[in-house]
């Protein structure tokens, strides 16, 4: 098949761009998904801009000032396309790409972007969420009709990807003025109030075929406090531990037994605890641990396809932990890592870079993780 995969962030870099710590994620997620493809004998294009110094085999070269009109127009010499892009961006993709979308369809995608809308449908489906209202463009912050809540408070943009813009509020004058901020970096002018969850931040990287749970990870999360700001420094995985795997594989199916035309990769945000698994958001497509996934199962590229054609796959609800050995990390830093023996992805107009390796054991994994965002975090792992 002829398979187009297209990058918001990477298709639209203009001299202009204000994304610059988001470009080389965004670069990594469709790299990594264009070698994977063509490991499983597919043929694979990749859209880059005209403007980024980057060398491809695969790459079309487009106008970033055209982009959707290129998709548009091209799609048509394409038998399926990946599209990884923000909440609002996304949308817009899965509507051009109609029924070649290697993912779930328009509606689906739409529903998952919005992390209120997500939040809705997972509690529909009887999945652990935390409570969460949503504040619109205008709200007057009173602090004396929330002086009941409990704190801390999660803060961030209904509609926009990333830890852009989410902080925790540890006080009403800083929930009133995180609100504030958060609302007005949302494309949409709204944001969403979550309860803040004490655990382990971590993650689910899942494939959906049309007979469900195709292959699926437990990921943990590195996720660092900058200030008042969360922020997201990559992972490790595969978590192995028996009771979440088994509490992941449940939730999985439940949703999929409400959305039974869930397709593609899909990545869920989660914290568990002594409680079980939260579900905190959703992404409908790839997010950047499918770079530790790859590292140790490159044979996923297969798995895509094979969920996006509907052929029968050889196992269902497959843990990757259980078929390969060793963990993967994958580390988003300024540093240059590359004395670890690592690889490291990188791109000439962007500071940061993306650091992936294997380890034999979770420990030395961790060991690596830790030293590389403390130097510029303060790591909470729970």
């Amino acid at each position: 098949m002829k398979i187009l995969i297209t990058e918001y962030f990477t298709s639209t870099f203009s001299p202009k761009s204000m994304h610059m710590d988001i470009l080389v994620e965004g670069y990594s997620m469709a790299y990594t998904a264009a070698k994977l493809l063509k490991l499983a004998n597919q043929e694979v294009s990749l859209t880059i801009s005209r403007y980024l110094d980057v060398v491809e085999e695969e790459a079309i070269y487009i106008d970033p000032h055209n982009y959707y009109d290129f998709l548009s127009k091209c799609l048509v010499n394409y038998d399926g396309v990946i599209a990884v892009a923000p909440p609002a961006e996304l949308i817009k993709v899965s509507e051009i790409a109609g029924g070649k979308l290697i993912g779930s369809p328009h509606d689906l995608t739409k529903l998952f972007s919005n992390k209120y809308t997500t939040y809705l449908a997972l509690s529909k489906c009887g999945i652990r969420v935390p409570e969460t209202i949503l504040i619109k463009r205008g709200f007057k912050c009173s602090k004396s009709e929330l002086s009941e809540v409990e704190l801390p408070l999660v803060v961030k943009p209904a509609m926009l990807a990333g830890s852009e813009c989410v902080y925790v509020a540890h006080s009403l004058d800083e929930l009133c003025s995180y609100a504030y901020e958060a609302v007005k970096c949302d494309p949409f002018g709204e944001a969403v109030v979550q309860r803040y969850i004490r655990g382990v931040h971590g993650s689910i990287s899942v494939v959906y075929s049309k007979f469900g749970v195709a292959l699926f990870s437990l990921n943990l999360q590195l996720i660092g406090r900058v200030g008042s700001s969360l922020k997201y420094f990559g992972g490790v995985l595969p978590i192995r531990d028996e009771r979440i795997v088994n509490e992941a594989r449940t939730l999985l199916e439940k949703l999929f037994s409400k959305h039974p035309l869930l397709r593609g990769f899909i990545g869920l945000d989660v914290v568990w605890n002594d409680e079980g698994i939260y579900v905190v958001e959703v992404n409908p497509r790839l997010t950047t641990s499918i770079l530790g996934v790859a590292e140790l199962y490159p044979e996923l590229g297969s798995v895509l396809v094979n969920s996006w054609t509907g052929a029968r796959l050889e196992a269902r609800s497959t843990f990757l932990g259980d078929v390969v050995n060793g963990y993967s990390y994958y580390l988003l830093s300024y540093i240059d890592e590359s004395y670890l023996s690592s690889k490291v992805i990188e791109l000439p107009q962007c500071s940061r870079k993306i650091t992936v390796g294997v380890r034999e054991t979770l420990h030395e994994a961790l060991n690596v993780a830790k030293t590389t965002v403390n130097k510029v975090a303060e790591l909470a792992l729970g």
